[in-house]
């Protein structure tokens, strides 16, 4: 289940239905610093540790570290943060914290956004899903994707809005779809 916020899963879940995703999830993912990307995370951190007594592991860029680590002990919410970078540039890393993750293999491709902002596909079973996050249409990104049941691509711009998407370094809709061609997605 994707909850970007706490306050999301409550609208679409209510409550209880909230409480319950959240604790059984294994892990979260961030892709970049910006707020719209990371703003929730310590609410369903904070949640998470009420649910679970244990810490949520966060999977994340390596520039955000300073920033989860204050925020999270200001509003008390214990996180095992795991850098994005390390995953992607070393191969025995992943390996050792794929199983912990409860997934098969995560794949990882630097987004073409902000610096250290990734985009990211996951197999967990007979499931490959591909997320984006913000990034202009990315070769690597394609690769990592590579026949994935589920593709989940931003699209901040519409198609004739190519010249304004790339100034911002976001994708159309039309780039998403034909990034989706390319990786084969289902």
């Amino acid at each position: 289940a994707v909850v970007s916020t706490q306050s999301t899963g409550i609208r679409v879940r209510g409550m209880d239905g909230a409480r319950e995703v959240i604790g059984k999830l294994n892990f979260l993912y961030l892709s970049h610093i910006h707020f719209d990307h990371c703003g929730g995370a310590m609410s369903i951190a904070r949640l998470y540790h009420e649910l679970t007594g244990e810490p949520l592991t966060i999977l994340c860029p390596g520039r955000m570290f300073i920033w989860l680590r204050d925020t999270a002990e200001t509003v008390g919410a214990p996180v095992n943060l795991i850098s994005l970078g390390e995953l992607h540039a070393d191969p025995e890393i992943r390996k050792e914290r794929v199983g912990k993750l409860g997934i098969s293999d995560i794949y990882l491709a630097p987004a073409m956004h902000t610096r250290d902002s990734w985009c990211v596909a996951l197999e967990a079973g007979d499931w490959k899903v591909a997320y984006s996050g913000d990034t202009l249409p990315n070769a690597e990104f394609v690769a990592a994707g590579k026949d994935c049941d589920v593709l989940i691509h931003e699209a901040t711009h519409q198609s004739s809005l190519a010249d304004q998407s790339a100034a911002k370094k976001h994708t159309t809709v039309s780039q998403a779809v034909e990034v989706g061609r390319q990786m084969g997605a289902s």
